[in-house]
């Protein structure tokens, strides 16, 4: 049995995303998710669509989708004899339980946010489980015997009409660092006289690119931040300066006035050190204007 669990597993995948885009379910639309706060996410990557621009606290907020497995409504386990449907149908269990929000208490950092927070988290790390089922695909294809093989397929099946994955929407609050990093993914085309496109050399590749040349993309500004880009964001733990030793009434001036600063505005855990604009609305992010040949 356990030659089939490669094989079993990317089936079971396939089928389940492909019922998922040619069946869509029926039921009414959910009521908005209330926002998730950054602070209760893990430092890494994420990509989505900009809700608005920054604000004076430098905060942004992101429309993020990702996939939910949930269990259908009166779905009832039958009994599986194989071991791998037996795993396969905990892991989806498991799945469905870390996504399941109780509306618990603690505001933005705990309860129903801090519960989301970790179905997105775990989604992402589901997503390199399957990557690795798929490596180990066709080793499992070559030892599966056939008769072992149509009995998992068919357990299998039945774990695939017991549950169903959604495209959920979330919106998520991120605030911006004091000297946040802005990166355009692509470059916007330039042209000739003759309205022709004009290729960038090497050298202005490399000078556009700034002084970050190990970031992606090349060097952009935060007036060029508006509503309905796709953006990339590199989420990092926030460490704040440590404070001044000098004991001198310079010193103390500066040290109120650095408190009133922090008295006025938030500085949260979590903040986005770089932010690469990826697509400007639906269209790739290059310029809007083209020129016009000229007729001869």
């Amino acid at each position: 049995m356990r030659t089939c669990a490669g094989m079993g597993f990317l089936i079971f995948i396939a089928g389940l995303a492909a019922s998922a885009a040619a069946a869509p379910p029926k039921s009414k639309p959910a009521a908005p998710l209330p926002k998730v706060n950054a602070d209760v996410l893990p430092a890494g990557t994420f990509s989505g669509v900009l809700v608005n621009p920054p604000s004076s606290d430098r905060m942004i907020t992101l429309k993020i989708t990702y996939p939910e497995v949930r269990l259908k409504p009166g779905a009832k386990p039958p009994n599986f004899r194989s071991m791998e449907a037996k795993a396969m149908h905990q892991i989806m269990q498991q799945m469905n339980n870390a996504q399941r929000a109780p509306r618990g208490r603690g505001g933005n950092r705990g309860g129903y946010h801090h519960h989301h927070a970790n179905a997105l988290s775990n989604m992402m790390h589901m997503e390199q489980m399957y990557m690795q089922g798929q490596q180990r695909m066709a080793q499992a294809v070559a030892r599966a015997q056939q008769q072992e093989l149509r009995l998992l397929q068919q357990e299998i099946q039945a774990i695939q009409k017991m549950y169903e994955v959604v495209a959920v929407k979330r919106d998520f609050d991120f605030q911006l660092t004091e000297n946040v990093k802005i990166r355009i993914k692509d470059l916007p085309e330039q042209f000739d006289e003759k309205g022709n496109i004009k290729k960038y050399t090497r050298e202005e590749q490399t000078a556009l690119k700034g002084k970050d040349k190990n970031l992606m993309g090349y060097e952009s500004s935060l007036e060029a931040i508006h509503p309905g880009q796709t953006v990339l964001l590199a989420l990092r733990t926030h460490k704040k300066p440590k404070p001044g030793t000098l004991n001198t009434p310079a010193a103390a001036k500066d040290k109120a006035e650095e408190k009133e600063i922090d008295d006025a505005s938030v500085e949260h855990k979590m903040q986005v050190t770089v932010l690469v604009i990826l697509k400007d609305g639906d269209a790739p992010q290059t310029s809007t204007t083209k020129g016009k040949k000229n007729k001869k």
